[in-house]
């Protein structure tokens, strides 16, 4: 099933992005699409800053995101973050083991986020950022999703330099 959705998905943002000239609200716009389209609990987008210090917080869905966008949530570049490995590594990550508290904390904004995959919002340079995604469903990814779902963060993040999302 998420083969045809990544297809679809991958269309509806690309019209986002002919709809509008501002990368904030394709931003916005497409974390909602891919939220909605795949019934994900939570998803959000960071992206590296300009100073290539930070990978700061940009957009996410609901009252979380909200909070977030408002105090400028962000990791240093050399902290040991997952977020910030992503990017570093330009790889992918995937955990189902949100179950496990000896390995996780629960977000107290996020408390029902069972399974997380972390996307690099790649381009021919490296990663700008990252696209993170949360499920409700335990065990909700597998390695398998990562190759499906990858081509829509790459596209997210063409699409937000040909917008100019500032990084």
């Amino acid at each position: 099933m998420r083969p045809k959705v990544c297809s679809r998905v991958m269309a509806e943002i690309e019209q986002l992005a002919l709809a509008t000239a501002d990368a904030e609200q394709f931003m916005q716009q497409a974390v909602e699409l891919i939220s909605a389209s795949f019934d994900f609990y939570f998803v959000s987008l960071f992206l590296v800053d300009e100073t290539g210090e930070w990978i700061a917080f940009r957009v996410g869905i609901g009252e979380f995101g909200k909070i977030m966008r408002k105090f400028e949530h962000r990791f240093s570049i050399i902290s040991n973050g997952v977020l910030v490995k992503v990017v570093r590594l330009n790889q992918a990550y995937l955990d189902n083991s949100f179950e496990d508290r000896s390995i996780h904390r629960r977000h107290p904004l996020l408390p029902d986020t069972k399974s997380q995959v972390i996307l690099p919002l790649r381009v021919p340079q490296g990663a700008i950022g990252v696209l993170d995604l949360h499920s409700e469903v335990s065990g909700d990814f597998a390695e398998e999703d990562i190759p499906m779902l990858l081509p829509t963060a790459e596209q997210v993040a063409r699409l937000c330099i040909q917008l100019g999302a500032q990084t």
